[in-house]
């Protein structure tokens, strides 16, 4: 199902309006293109795309960018908030880790010994270190990457989509 706009006709010659349209257009020909299903819909302050990917694993991928304000337009910017996740996620039942979150943190601590939590770790502490990761969480068999503001880094979910995962049982 394609996305859709549920815009005013106000919004829809705002810039931000014509930018969030491009972004889901490009999320829209990058799923397709997998062969993926998604659906969604979006305006001048927020769209929320949802998306199906088949790769070795299969994959659901969820877009949100939200702009929330104090609703009082004449106050200064400093009260607006801007909210973009990009999350996937996929089901992983051939593994026996346990339950595992990894997230950027100042103490250090005793890292599990299982390869599935070995490997994701290790190759994804650069985006950890780097603040554009946010956690990496598995629980009850589902693994799910939480990305804040890389709502346009179609490398990163490339690189996720694309991991081996199956062969860390």
């Amino acid at each position: 199902m394609p996305l859709k706009s549920n815009a005013t006709a106000d919004e829809k010659t705002s810039p931000f309006y014509l930018k969030n349209e491009e972004l889901c257009r490009e999320w829209e020909n990058y799923i397709t293109e997998k062969n993926g299903q998604l659906k969604g819909v979006y305006n001048a302050s927020s769209f929320h795309i949802e998306g199906r990917i088949e790769t070795t694993n299969t994959w659901s991928i969820e877009v949100k960018k939200a702009t929330f304000s104090s609703g009082n337009l004449l106050l200064s910017s400093k009260y607006q908030n801007l909210q973009e996740i990009l999350t996937l996620s996929t089901k992983i039942s051939n593994t026996t880790s346990g339950n595992f979150r990894i997230c950027k943190s100042i103490f250090k601590r005793k890292s599990q010994k299982h390869p599935l939590y070995k490997k994701v770790n290790d190759l994804f502490i650069a985006d950890l270190d780097s603040g554009e990761l946010y956690e990496i969480v598995f629980k009850k068999q589902q693994l799910t990457f939480t990305y804040h503001h890389c709502n346009e880094r179609f490398d990163i979910v490339n690189k996720i989509i694309n991991l081996d995962l199956n062969s860390e049982a």
